[in-house]
């Protein structure tokens, strides 16, 4: 499977979560019939994706041409522009909503980029900010799973990540000029089983991000852990992840 392949599931997956309360969101700003909406860092488009098949009229813009590429052989059908979030070659004030997922917490100044999203929506319109993770609140249990937490963490850290994007959401919208501000958490519940592919993706997601720090012997020694702990039902992993949405 290539890195993008990977991705693309993994993005499809994460939407799949969100997908609720995305609809939750919708209804409550009562977004019009064929909206213009824009997605900023939409990666395979696996949310944007349902919005063009709702009839809107979507833009799609991310910072890497060959994920754009990769979405456009797999037939995502809206407007893809290779772009940089931070500074949007679009027009004032057109489009309905604008939003992101999954995107804030890779991004150094997460208020320049929500600015940007402010200066390219009309003035009725919506910033809606569908998911950012808060990695500092995770739970992982039981012990010494807490640990393997951290050491993701750790590796996350390393990568750019602000760990804290989830609780900052309210505080950046704010710094941006918006008001109108609405944010919560997603509601939590799994069912116990012993195998699912929900858990097969976080822990191949976990493992590259392990792989950047530390040992195959060290990985593998968590991964039994991990088996074990699923197979007897008490494997917990919870990670906050927070929503916002709000007006100019």
């Amino acid at each position: 499977m290539s890195d993008y392949q990977f991705w693309s599931s993994r993005y499809k997956q994460q939407a799949s979560w969100t997908r609720e309360t995305r609809n939750f969101i919708i209804n409550q700003i009562s977004l019009p019939l064929q909206a213009n909406i824009l997605e900023v860092g939409c990666g395979s488009c696996a949310v944007l994706d349902e919005f063009t098949e709702s009839g809107h009229n979507t833009v799609g813009l991310d910072i890497d041409f060959q994920i754009l590429k990769y979405s456009i052989q797999n037939s995502s059908k809206a407007s893809l522009i290779n772009g940089d979030g931070l500074s949007l070659s679009l027009k004032n004030d057109f489009f309905d909503i604008c939003f992101c997922h999954y995107l804030l917490l890779w991004i150094d100044n997460p208020v320049r980029i929500l600015k940007e999203m402010s200066r390219v929506t009309n003035k009725t319109g919506w910033i809606c900010i569908f998911a950012e993770p808060d990695y500092l609140s995770r739970i992982d249990y039981p012990s010494p799973l807490d640990k393997l937490g951290q050491m993701q963490n750790s590796s996350l850290s390393n990568q750019g990540v602000n760990l804290s994007a989830g609780r900052n959401l309210q505080n950046w919208l704010m710094q941006a000029g918006f008001s109108n501000i609405h944010w919560g958490i997603y509601g939590f519940h799994q069912k116990v089983e012993s195998h699912s592919i929900n858990a097969d993706s976080e822990w191949a997601t976990t493992q590259r991000d392990l792989e950047k720090l530390y040992s195959v012997e060290e990985i593998l020694k968590y991964k039994e852990i991990e088996d074990n702990a699923r197979t007897q039902g008490f494997r917990i992993l919870f990670i906050p992840t927070f929503y916002a949405y709000a007006q100019i």
